[in-house]
């Protein structure tokens, strides 16, 4: 495959390379080429692209995520914590949550206006297949390290219902958007978990039956990153 096709788990670490947006090797330039088409080399990206995966999948895993307006609750920031119980809002009491953006898919890089330019078409697409109307709840939600200097904005749709089949429709669209993943979250026992569900990412680094990760409350942190205008449809 590496000698014809790129895998997916390379495309990301290709376009920062060569700047290509297909997969093709036809579409790559020559260096690169001349890299896939010899054997260590070829491991050398591969190994090299495996690894910025992995750190990919971990950030997704580890990020903090701020929802916004959430219904009957106001602002609540969340972090990945012990399997403690605690007061979890109503609306993520019930049901599934799913969190997505159609921010930076993994190797490409937008100004702020490009990515809210291309929220709102995601809003768009949501109405159009009619996940809005069978939504319960929706509002708005950011996700972020402040380590790594990245958020990402994006929106929530909770369910109380027919959840399979949201989740299908949803991660039907994150992959139009070339997202790498969503986020589901659900309540057990008092304890909100969050599950991180491949969309269009390599399977094999990050997989749908993950376990998923106890999610508790924090005090919001005084950051620039905090603090930027949600870049998303006026409407919600």
């Amino acid at each position: 495959e590496i000698y014809y096709q790129l895998p997916a788990k390379l495309e990301f670490l290709l376009h920062k390379r060569c700047a290509c947006k297909s997969n093709a090797i036809m579409s790559c330039s020559l260096s690169v080429r001349a890299l896939l088409l010899f054997g260590m080399p070829a491991v050398m990206i591969s190994t090299s692209a495996s690894l910025e995966a992995e750190r990919l999948a971990k950030l997704w895993r580890g990020a903090v995520e701020t929802m916004i307006a959430v219904p009957g609750f106001g602002t609540l920031v969340l972090r990945p914590g012990e399997a403690k119980p605690w007061a979890v809002p109503a609306v993520l009491s019930t049901g599934k949550s799913f969190a997505l953006t159609a921010f930076d898919p993994p190797g490409v890089t937008r100004s702020r206006s490009e990515n809210m330019a291309t929220n709102i078409q995601m809003w768009e697409e949501l109405k159009k297949k009619h996940l809005l109307n069978r939504a319960s709840h929706v509002w708005r939600a950011f996700g972020c390290d402040l380590n790594e200097g990245w958020r990402e904005d994006g929106f929530v749709l909770q369910f109380d219902s027919d959840t399979d089949r949201a989740r299908n429709d949803i991660l039907s669209i994150a992959a139009i958007f070339d997202q790498g993943a969503i986020y589901e979250y659900y309540t057990e026992h008092s304890i909100l978990y969050r599950r991180t569900l491949p969309a269009k990412f390599n399977t094999n680094v990050l997989h749908k039956d993950d376990p998923p990760i106890p999610m508790v409350p924090m005090t919001p942190i005084d950051h620039p990153l905090n603090k930027l205008t949600w870049a998303g449809p006026d409407d919600l």
